[in-house]
């Protein structure tokens, strides 16, 4: 009501402090500790043991979670997530890996999406579509799969031939 009241005429309003909690401030910065938290989880889980490094990956793609949920344009946070559970899937059991693959696919397109010259999102879902091509029983799907896959290692390579940020 107070955001309405201040649209249709600004120089007759006066915010209150229930006006300023009725609209629910959204912080969009705090989602810089929770991507750096992320990252670190993901750093550490590379020096670990297959149980713990599973535990860390797991840990760090809530992180990034949180951090995308206060800033879901952040094509970094959309990035490192599918990444994360791209890591995570391939460390999983046949039964698992399989939606963990998906989850990773959306949140990789999601970054492209967000940032279409951004190069290693492409890299991970040509990944991650030949690991969905393995688990799919139908030749046409597969087939779809593999030329998808094929088209984007060639826009990864097309945009960042050393494959990293930009």
């Amino acid at each position: 009501a107070a955001l309405e009241a201040l649209r249709e005429d600004p120089s007759a309003f006066e915010f209150v402090d229930s006006d300023v909690k009725d609209m629910l401030p959204r912080v969009r910065h705090v989602n810089l500790i929770d991507f750096a938290e992320g990252m670190s989880l993901s750093m550490m889980a590379q020096r670990k043991s297959e149980r713990e490094r599973m535990r860390l990956l797991t840990l760090a793609e809530k992180r990034f979670e949180t951090a995308i949920a206060s800033a879901p344009d952040n094509y970094l946070s959309q990035y490192h997530s599918g990444h994360t559970l791209y890591l995570q899937a391939r460390e999983s059991s046949i039964a698992a890996s399989g939606m963990l693959f998906q989850r990773a696919a959306k949140k990789l397109e999601q970054a492209i999406f967000l940032q279409p010259a951004f190069a290693l999102p492409y890299f991970d879902l040509s990944h991650v579509q030949i690991e969905l091509a393995c688990r799919e029983p139908q030749a046409e799907v597969v087939q779809k799969l593999f030329i998808s896959s094929l088209n984007n290692a060639r826009e990864a390579l097309k945009r960042n031939q050393r494959m990293c940020y930009d």
